[in-house]
């Protein structure tokens, strides 16, 4: 916004405001740095065509004093959040070079999941590739129109963040795909989706197709009616972690030991608080047999608490818990709700 504000008056003020807002805006949000350099691409833009008084040494004052902010933050915070775990939690979201087709493959499949993730609810329909076709067939569409208009700003914003993304993923340093950490480009990608929209619905109306009108608006509005639905009627619950606490507290023993998957840390956190001695939290990223076997080590009384039981991942990873404890002892079934399960286990040893 504040880009758009200095081509259309060049102030100094917007300028300010330019650097102030990206900065605090890196502190909110760290993949802002994947936009920052497109927005610059655009100011170089305008400096070249444009060439307003001063132009360049505002520009250079700015991104000198954004790039020690962004310095200051990697040196302090980021570089301490980078680990040999969670890189290899992003391997799949890495581009794969072994060979031309499985990149062709993965170049695919990555940017139909990114559209299907940004734009379109997993339920939609029963195959979610025909939405993602869809959806990609509108941003296409707005793009190439974009260019068609010479709207060269246009294009650098929606196409500057997943360019450095992706470039970003070659070197294994961010994940690329139908990733959550990728939403900060669904503000671009909808400029594109939008104009693909306006397009396609202007030829209609030109054509009096009002009828294709009608399901292209119905097709389009599904999503948000169904989140209505679903939010505001329905009211789906997808995780329920108070019974589990509730049923925890009242059969527990004094020297019990709480094991907390990770995926249900916050939720436990909330209910039952991880202050007390005997909760552990698993790692997350590391071999759960290690984990696990430490554990027995002790010969005693084991809850294991679940949770996100409902994505397939973390689905396959319980299911390898149960069966590697039915192995080493006595587990029992406690209690299993939506989307969350409870777990005894009872070393061999112990003595009750």
């Amino acid at each position: 916004f504040e880009v758009e504000r200095i081509i259309e008056s060049h102030k100094t003020r917007y300028w300010i405001l330019f650097v102030v807002s990206a900065i605090l805006g890196l502190g909110f949000s760290h993949p802002l740095i994947f936009l920052i350099p497109g927005l610059n691409v655009v100011l170089l833009y305008y400096g070249l065509t444009a060439k307003p008084s001063h132009f360049w040494l505002k520009w250079v004052v700015s991104n000198a004093l954004i790039g020690l902010a962004f310095a200051l933050l990697f040196f302090f915070v980021i570089r301490f959040q980078i680990s040999g775990g969670l890189i290899n939690c992003w391997k799949y979201a890495f581009p794969d070079v072994s060979r031309f087709g499985r990149f062709v493959k993965w170049m695919a499949s990555s940017h139909l999941a990114i559209l299907v993730f940004s734009f379109w609810s997993r339920a939609w329909i029963g195959d979610s590739t025909v939405a993602a076709c869809l959806i990609f067939l509108l941003v296409v569409i707005g793009l190439s129109d974009f260019a068609r208009q010479k709207c060269i700003r246009a294009l650098i914003y929606c196409l500057s963040p997943l360019a450095l993304t992706l470039i970003a993923a070659f070197f294994h340093r961010y994940p690329y795909g139908g990733n959550r950490l990728i939403l900060f480009a669904v503000p671009m990608l909808a400029i594109g989706f939008a104009q693909g929209t306006y397009r396609i619905v202007t030829i209609l109306y030109r054509q009096r197709y009002i009828l294709s009108i009608t399901v292209i608006c119905g097709f389009l509005a599904f999503p948000m009616l169904k989140t209505f639905y679903e939010n505001l009627i329905k009211l789906e619950e997808t995780e329920e972690m108070r019974p589990v606490v509730n049923y925890l507290q009242k059969h527990k023993e004094k020297n019990d030991k709480i094991y907390v998957y990770y995926a249900a840390r916050e939720a436990f956190k909330y209910y039952y608080g991880l202050n007390d001695m005997n909760v552990i939290v698993g790692g997350g990223h590391g071999d759960p047999k290690t984990e696990i076997d430490s554990l027995l080590e002790e010969n005693i009384r084991i809850w294991f608490v679940f949770s996100h039981c409902w994505l397939e991942w973390h689905a396959k990873t319980k299911s390898f818990f149960i069966e590697y404890l039915n192995s080493k002892g006595h587990l029992f079934k406690s209690l299993e709700v939506t989307g969350a399960s409870l777990y005894l286990f009872v070393c061999p040893n112990h003595r009750y």
